[in-house]
């Protein structure tokens, strides 16, 4: 059985586990083994989902992607979100693991509301993508902490608008600008940028000139924290690794499925991180400067929201 295991979490399909198992052993897995080994799983993963949080988490990462789960309906591309947090004592781990229709505030919303009485506390920090709902929900949520843009994020949107033959040209401005020593020397490079745009590309000048200050969020932080924690690269890489794992069976028969498979692997992966190097070393002092209070942007408006201390 453990085998078994195994070999699903590995990214085995199950129509190979039976082959292998046939090949090795001379029997057919029955369906209620399926069954039984399901369960188990189910029962596990429940208990780590909705374990206590018992430290406080000074930083979140939060991402999403996609995959296609059968329906009633038909085949629905439906969002996996998670959530890693970095607690006090310096590790990762990932807090939740979730399936919903869209990204949209309500569910990102139902996301925190269940960490927060599971006992998250302590975020001064959180960083991701500008996805609206996302946003909104943060904004709703964790108010008084900073948010984050992701860089990687704002330089796929930056090439998205630019085309490709100008974004070779400006590229390198917007990336001197993200690694600039302190904000007020990336502020200086980023209306260099502005100047140099606003002839021939006035409405990407603006949004740069709007949007690029929810991507210098993370000049607060001590410088060593900077390099891990200006995108979400980290939880990228890891759900590349969930898509690796995924792929050879293209379409989940359900939702359970699907959070059986990647929650299993998220719960894994946590379990490492938890055990394994501290990710970062966090200082007395950064909780001092954790007291500032910040008001989150509107989301509503993108363009016009800016990010001002209270």
């Amino acid at each position: 059985m453990l085998s078994m295991v195994e070999m699903y979490l590995q990214g085995v399909s199950t129509r190979k586990v039976n082959s292998i198992v046939q090949e090795l052993c001379g029997f057919e897995i029955s369906r209620s083994q399926v069954s039984t080994l399901a369960g188990e799983l189910d029962k596990k993963l429940k208990g780590w989902r909705e374990r206590k949080l018992d430290k406080e988490y000074p930083y979140l990462v939060v991402d999403a992607r996609y995959e296609r789960i059968r329906e009633a309906r038909g085949v629905i591309s439906k969002a996996v979100m998670i959530v890693v947090g970095i607690s006090s004592d310096g590790y990762r781990e990932i807090l939740s693991i979730d399936i919903g229709d869209s990204e949209n505030e309500s569910d990102w919303g139902q996301i925190f509301k269940r960490l927060k009485d599971r006992g998250l506390c302590g975020v001064t920090y959180v960083v991701s993508d500008d996805h609206e709902g996302l946003v909104n929900a943060l904004s709703r949520y964790f108010q008084g902490s900073r948010w984050q843009r992701c860089q990687v994020h704002f330089i796929r949107n930056f090439t998205s608008k630019m085309g490709r033959h100008d974004a070779r040209r400006y590229l390198p401005m917007l990336k001197d600008v993200f690694a600039a020593t302190s904000r007020d020397d990336a502020i200086i490079r980023k209306r260099r940028l502005v100047e140099k745009l606003t002839e021939s590309k006035p409405n990407i000048s603006q949004w740069i000139d709007e949007d690029i200050e929810f991507c210098l969020t993370v000049y607060d932080l001590p410088e060593s924290h900077r390099r891990r924690m200006k995108s979400t690269n980290m939880l990228e890489r890891f759900n590349q690794e969930l898509k690796r794992r995924s792929r050879v069976i293209r379409i989940f028969p359900n939702e359970a499925s699907c959070l059986r498979l990647l929650g299993s692997l998220c719960m894994e992966q946590s379990e490492e991180w938890e055990t394994g190097r501290i990710y970062l070393n966090i200082k007395p002092d950064l909780k001092e400067k954790a007291n500032q209070k910040w008001i989150w942007p509107k989301r509503l408006n993108l363009a016009s929201a800016t990010l001002q201390p209270s």
